[in-house]
């Protein structure tokens, strides 16, 4: 990305205030993921909760992104122009079931299918 002192408000293209407004959220989203690490640290029913997610991770992030590509290889006319706050109110209903199905998967007592074949992989000769 360039970096150039901010353009005057007056008369600034809507793609220069587009790109200052997104690189303030790439700025700003370690603080962000600061604030919900601290929060969690905080809370013990949220590591409760959360703590079978930790478990399955790697499963988790895949099975994320698969149902994204999926979703907007279905609707192909939303993809790049919903907007971030509409996105993120996506991610609630994936997250919960998401922490749904760890929970469930993990009282089984078997890591995640996405670990088990990185452990697979990783321990052959």
């Amino acid at each position: 990305m360039q970096v150039r002192l901010c353009p005057a408000w007056q008369g600034a293209r809507p793609a220069d205030v587009a790109f200052l407004l997104a690189t303030i959220r790439l700025l700003g989203a370690p603080f962000g993921a600061l604030a919900w690490l601290w929060l969690v640290d905080r809370i013990e029913w949220l590591q409760h909760m959360l703590a079978p997610i930790g478990r399955v991770a790697l499963s988790a992030y895949l099975g994320q992104s698969i149902v994204a590509r999926l979703g907007f290889a279905g609707m192909p006319h939303f993809y790049g122009a919903m907007d971030y706050a509409f996105l993120m109110c996506l991610t609630v209903p994936v997250v919960l079931f998401q922490v749904v199905v760890a929970r469930i998967w993990c009282r089984s007592g078997h890591t995640g299918p996405a670990e088990a074949l990185w452990r697979f992989l990783y321990l052959r000769p």
